[in-house]
């Protein structure tokens, strides 16, 4: 996870990865998105994976939670990964 992040920051010059964009965004604004497309197109490659709606489940949606695909400490800085992902 972190080294994909890393992988999208450095050669490409996005500002985050997609980990660390979808902490940002919260979980369930990603779930919530990837569950509209599916329902539109009815296409399976949009059905949220299994690890993201486990942890939208186990109510991890990212930095307004403190805990997403990373922790975040009390002034919302990253802590490192989150365990169990």
């Amino acid at each position: 996870m972190e080294d994909v992040d890393k992988g999208l920051r450095l050669p490409v010059g996005r500002r985050m990865g997609i980990f660390e964009t979808g902490d940002m965004v919260g979980l369930d604004v990603t779930y919530g998105a990837m569950m509209a497309t599916y329902q539109e197109k009815g296409d399976r490659r949009w059905y949220p994976p299994l690890l993201l709606r486990r942890k939208v489940k186990a109510g991890h949606l990212g930095k307004k939670t403190g805990r997403g695909w990373y922790v975040y400490g009390p002034e919302g800085e990253s802590l490192g990964p989150a365990d169990g992902h």
